[in-house]
């Protein structure tokens, strides 16, 4: 069952005419279950794709949004985040070699005949999270954390005391300046 879903994420292009062929995609929690260590739990993401086709490479513009789950790095509590964007991807047919690796182009072999899209989105909607993800602010400026545990954290913050050894340093370069002048 699992594999009929990452199924629906491939793209058989051969029987396809030259030209543009719109696809829809959708991706939920089942996509991300297939992914071993995904920081993602869940989404509800739309994806469109313009397969355009010449006859040597393709042309993929793809356009993103909906929302992920996710776990907030300060309060460590799962919420929505909203993502939105648009990626292109050049399709070359030919051979791979260290002179024509570029980031945005991806050469595929001549006897391929379909183009597994899955790990591409993967990576696409994991490059539209922040480094840090944080719940957003509310209208007012406020954090949208859980009260409680930002509560909890502050009172496990070690609270800083000052050493003692410093006042006895800060009393002699204190008298050394009062000497100096």
């Amino acid at each position: 069952m699992k594999m009929d879903y990452i199924n629906g994420f491939v793209v058989q292009f051969s029987g396809l005419s030259l030209g543009l062929h719109p696809f829809d995609f959708e991706i939920d929690q089942r996509f991300f279950d297939q992914i071993e260590y995904s920081e993602i739990r869940n989404g509800n993401i739309k994806v469109h794709l313009d397969f355009d086709k010449h006859e040597r490479m393709f042309i993929l513009d793809f356009h993103i949004s909906g929302e992920i789950e996710v776990i907030c790095n300060r309060c460590a509590e799962l919420f929505a985040y909203p993502i939105q964007g648009k990626e292109r991807l050049i399709v070359k047919i030919g051979e791979t070699t260290p002179e024509n690796t570029e980031e945005d182009i991806l050469i595929i072999s001549e006897t391929e005949y379909k183009l597994d899209l899955s790990g591409l989105l993967y990576e696409y909607i994991s490059l539209m999270l922040p480094f840090r993800v944080v719940h957003p602010e509310d209208e007012y400026g406020n954090s949208k954390c859980n009260p409680e545990m930002i509560k909890k954290i502050e009172e496990m913050a070690p609270r800083q005391q000052p050493d003692p050894r410093w006042d006895s340093l800060k009393k002699l370069i204190n008298n050394e300046q009062e000497n100096n002048n």
